[in-house]
């Protein structure tokens, strides 16, 4: 059986909008766990009044913890598919859950799969995702999404991509270094073989680190195209100080953990 984790931190207006599609367009029964990041607004009482089951946490754990407290509740509760990850701010399409999970079908070795991410106005945000060196950031690479657009890096080290219109080339599914887990599958062998999110990633950087220990451990990531469409908006150079902090402190650790790794996978693999 396949799981869902559902994590939600003030996504009321999100969770009014998406959260129907997520469930009514799956394929087959799914176990679903919500876990709610301490909201201030009414994003658990909404999921609640409508009869799901809400794990309400006392504070803001963070993406990885609350992603990995998901997981392991839907492993324990006999989840031995596929564990699907989504997004509040993700729209779902018709047996979205089928269409992800089938890129996996005569190939024991996928252990992560991506989906292929787009606006509103139907422009690529995310197919996969590369890492690259760049002199910005202190010679931190920057894990560029995938897609048919232009990356503009700032002064200040965050960059703001412009996405246009895909032109078929990311029409194939591909192996690539990375997947963003705003909407993701995880094998359950794979879960079982190299463990959890590394949960010192707050917010960001915890699904490439997750992919870099998939391929080191002989699984391989992949990115389908199955198109979700993602609202949040691309651009982290007006976030606020925040979101930027965290991305700075989660980059950093992140080319620290994981620069050996990406690095071999730049010379061994042909992505």
């Amino acid at each position: 059986m396949n799981g869902i984790v559902y994590l939600t931190y003030n996504s009321s207006e999100q969770i009014k909008n998406n959260f129907n599609k997520l469930v009514t367009n799956l394929s087959e029964p799914t176990k679903l766990k919500i876990i709610d990041n301490a909201s201030v607004d009414d994003s658990a009482d909404i999921l609640s009044n409508a009869g799901y089951e809400v794990i309400r946490n006392e504070e803001n754990n963070g993406f990885s913890a609350g992603i990995n407290q998901g997981i392991s509740d839907l492993i324990v509760n006999g989840v031995d598919g596929w564990v699907f990850i989504v997004n509040p701010d993700v729209v779902c399409g018709d047996r979205w859950d089928a269409e992800l999970s089938k890129l996996s079908q005569n190939n024991e070795k996928c252990g992560i799969i991506g989906a292929t991410l787009l606006d509103r106005f139907g422009k690529i945000v995310h197919s996969g995702g590369i890492i690259r060196d760049t002199p910005v950031l202190l010679r931190w690479p920057v894990l560029y999404p995938i897609g048919n657009g232009l990356h503009v890096v700032s002064n200040d080290g965050l960059h703001t991509t412009y996405f246009v219109h895909d032109d078929g080339r990311y029409a194939e599914p591909r192996k690539c270094y990375w997947v963003t887990f705003a909407v993701a599958a995880l094998n359950v062998k794979m879960i079982n073989d190299i463990g959890l999110l590394d949960e010192k990633y707050f917010l960001y950087s915890s699904d490439s680190s997750y992919c870099m220990r998939a391929w080191q451990a002989g699984w391989e990531v992949w990115c389908s195209n199955t198109e979700f469409t993602h609202h949040t908006s691309s651009s982290l150079h007006t976030a606020p100080k925040e979101t930027q902090d965290k991305l700075y402190e989660d980059t950093a650790l992140f080319v620290h953990e994981e620069e050996p790794t990406w690095r071999r996978l730049q010379a061994d693999i042909s992505l």
